[in-house]
């Protein structure tokens, strides 16, 4: 209890307007969760649906591939190993829910025949890196 409040007493202190743990694979406590409710961001690896019961569609018209609770190089693996043609990532404002709250944006990745988790990868972090430009311009847009 005492790790969280030192932790929550620091992002405050900072006055952050949005929070963006890039690439963090570590579990945010549900108490900085309430402190910073719609000011956490997180860059999910899969296509997280606007529901939790519907799926997101590729650009091809296959079904998406959410990842629930999958970290980064596994999910990759089950990209490739599925056959999948699109891989893809979303940002979503962090919930309670775990992996899932609304969704600001997703970037898809065609996969392409001999592709490696890592030559996969390469690609869709360049995308991902294009989306948070994206959605942070958005976001400031919005507020301006």
């Amino acid at each position: 209890m005492q790790k969280q409040t030192r932790l929550i007493a620091l992002i405050a202190k900072t006055k952050p307007f949005f929070n963006l743990p890039l690439r963090l694979e570590k579990i945010i406590l549900d108490e900085v969760i309430l402190a910073f409710p719609d000011r956490i961001l997180n860059l999910h690896p899969g296509l997280v649906p606007d529901t939790t019961d519907s799926i997101v569609k590729n650009p091809d018209g296959t079904s998406g591939l959410w990842n629930k609770g999958m970290w980064l190089t596994k999910l990759l693996k089950t990209f490739l190993k599925q056959g999948l043609t699109f891989a893809g990532s979303s940002i979503h404002f962090l919930t309670l829910d775990f992996d899932f709250g609304p969704v600001l944006g997703r970037t898809f990745e065609k996969i392409q025949p001999g592709d490696t988790v890592d030559s996969l990868y390469a690609r869709l972090k360049t995308k991902e890196n294009q989306l948070y430009v994206e959605i942070l311009q958005k976001i400031n847009f919005l507020m301006a």
